[in-house]
């Protein structure tokens, strides 16, 4: 989010390192796929499509290498995401992305990875936070209060700062292992 919230400042800094020849360093060097990724995502037009590319592990080129054809998908793979995005009347555009991805993402991703991660094990799991009353709560909430910078949770930190060690509060992201 912080990245789309950020865009025209990085749209300058990718027109920089856009020529020919800084995309073949960068190409030829192994890792920085995330770097990789952002330098071809920031200057695509489409927001949907934009964003979308963030979500692919596979690019359309890699599935059709790796795939027959009729393996691949006849049906536009973007229809849920075209419905929830034209249904979310924002003028907000990362907003419409937090939006996608509680549509989304969190149910049929996240939420469904942590179930059953923790069924495997016996462990009983609850996620208070998404409680519909607080959801709606934080959906309210003016973007600006989220991001601040390239930095995201900016109010939860603010809020559990005088509650939580500093090592803690700014630990870097990191999955559920």
């Amino acid at each position: 989010y912080a990245v789309e919230k950020n865009r025209s400042l990085l749209l300058l800094f990718n027109m920089l390192f856009s020529n020919k020849l800084s995309k073949g360093i960068m190409g030829s060097l192994p890792g920085y796929r995330k770097t990789k990724k952002l330098m071809n995502a920031l200057p695509i037009k489409d927001d949907l499509i934009r964003y979308t590319h963030w979500l692919n592990f596979f690019s359309t080129q890699m599935q059709q290498h790796l795939f027959k054809d009729d393996l691949l998908s006849k049906d536009d793979p973007l229809k849920m995401y075209k419905k929830y995005f034209s249904e979310y009347q924002s003028k907000n555009l990362v907003e419409k992305y937090m939006y996608l991805d509680q549509k989304i993402i969190l149910p049929d991703g996240y939420l469904e990875k942590v179930d059953k991660a923790s069924m495997a094990v016996g462990l009983e799991t609850r996620a208070p936070i998404l409680d519909y009353r607080f959801v709606e709560l934080a959906n309210s909430i003016p973007l600006k209060y989220k991001i601040k910078g390239f930095n995201g949770k900016t109010i939860i930190k603010e809020a559990m700062d005088s509650f939580l060690p500093k090592k803690i509060l700014h630990k870097k992201k990191h999955g559920f292992a």
